[in-house]
């Protein structure tokens, strides 16, 4: 008995992703992405994110679970932490998609949350009295990172 498996993509990070998602294996369990990351940036990054519910090695992880446009979304996202936020209606603008892929790309969170992270708080909040996405100062800093690091 034999099973074939065709996996394509753009880019070998794309095909990988997809590899993984089969196999049923986070990027970072696989070591795809470089332990390396967590133990350069993790112990001073980390210092910042009291009061998050995160773990520098959590969202590492997050990372790892999530496909690019999300990367995209949360990295720009971060470019505006709380305590001001990014309002809803320049997100799209600010990335050149329409307002309606704006929820697949929060849907890739979203799965990813629910499968590596069940019943944990998502890194992105909703204030919907300001009509804003907020996210923590110290997460913001961590998706920064882990979006450098993933262009080196």
């Amino acid at each position: 008995m034999a099973i074939k498996i065709e996996i394509t993509g753009d880019t070998w990070e794309e095909i990988q992703y997809e590899a993984c998602k089969v196999a049923g294996l986070s990027r970072i369990d696989t070591g795809i992405i470089d332990n390396d990351i967590i133990t350069d940036y993790g112990e001073d990054l980390g210092k910042n994110l009291q009061g998050s519910g995160w773990s520098y090695r959590e969202l590492v992880r997050l990372w790892s679970e999530i496909n690019a446009n999300a990367h995209e979304l949360l990295v720009e996202i971060a470019t505006r932490p709380a305590p001001e936020g990014y309002p809803w209606w320049e997100v799209s603008p600010s990335l050149g998609i329409q307002k309606g892929m704006l929820g697949g790309r929060m849907s890739s969170i979203g799965f990813a949350l629910k499968r590596a992270f069940p019943g944990k708080s998502n890194p992105v909040n909703c204030d919907y009295s300001g009509y804003r996405y907020m996210m923590h100062p110290g997460i913001a800093a961590v998706f920064h990172e882990l979006a450098t690091a993933s262009d080196d």
